[in-house]
């Protein structure tokens, strides 16, 4: 009996340690022009950074505009799928070179290169309805005539901006 207090005094005392050792943990530096400044003890030097403010503002503008770095909560919704192929051997690779060409005509729509055995697919855009994805389907249809005949709406669970 006197054990097995003695073994739960001990479990609980280790158990409060770390805990405690978990909370000490130093606070992560929101980005790299925060962190590189700072002094983190006495025997160390200090960086100085020289450069231009727009730098860190360009830096702020593409990871806040860039919708793959976002956070996102997912919803069941629509995409267009613009390509499908199980050909074992070039389907990856039309694949992503679909993507980039549709990114490069309009980089503002979100692609997704997506692999479901044994088909490589691209599809194209989050859409809560189905009718804003028939528009862009039909948009889509005439700029790219190639993709005419695999270009149609299909369900998927899309991504959509994170309220909080």
């Amino acid at each position: 009996m006197k054990k097995t207090i003695g073994i739960c005094v001990i479990a609980f005392f280790v158990s409060v340690t770390l805990l405690r050792a978990q909370d000490e943990s130093p606070i992560l530096k929101p980005d790299i022009f925060n962190a590189l400044p700072e002094v983190t003890d006495s025997t160390s030097g200090k960086i100085n950074i020289y450069q231009d403010k727009r730098i860190e503002q360009l830096v702020k503008n593409k990871t806040e505009g860039n919708p793959y770095t976002q956070k996102y909560a997912t919803a069941q919704g629509f995409r267009v799928q613009i390509f499908s192929s199980n050909e074992q051997r070039t389907s990856k690779a039309q694949a992503y070179k679909i993507e980039e060409l549709v990114k490069a005509k309009y980089p503002e729509l979100v692609t997704y290169v997506i692999y479901q055995s044994p088909f490589w697919k691209v599809r194209v855009g989050d859409f809560e309805t189905n009718s804003a994805a028939q528009e862009l389907r039909n948009f889509l249809r005439e700029e790219f005539p190639e993709f005419k005949e695999e270009t149609y709406v299909v369900r998927d669970q899309i991504r959509i901006p994170d309220p909080f």
